[in-house]
């Protein structure tokens, strides 16, 4: 799924497949969503910034690059942010159960 693209010098967002809106209207929840994506689907699409395919508004520009920047950040330590938490949440079963 693509939760970021740039269309027509446009950024904009998705939290569902197909479902666009601009990136300036970007809500918490929107937010919230999208990284809930990226944790549970291993598909996660986004457009790169580059000289033909770039943001024109600046204000839209300043979100979307910020966000892209995110985004690739999470992606990249997802499996080590996952691998974690999965080592604390083990520790502490068994920290309780053998206490019973």
């Amino acid at each position: 799924m693509k939760v970021l693209r740039i269309n027509n010098g446009k950024g904009q967002f998705s939290i569902k497949e197909g479902d666009y809106k601009p990136i300036d209207e970007i809500s918490k929840d929107d937010l919230l969503e999208i990284l809930k994506l990226i944790i549970k689907e291993e598909d996660i699409e986004f457009d790169e910034i580059t000289d033909k395919n770039k943001v024109d508004n600046v204000a839209q520009n300043i979100v979307y690059s910020r966000l892209l920047s995110k985004i690739k950040e999470l992606k990249e330590r997802k499996r080590s942010i996952i691998d974690e938490v999965n080592s604390e949440f083990k520790d502490a079963i068994e920290k309780y159960i053998g206490e019973n």
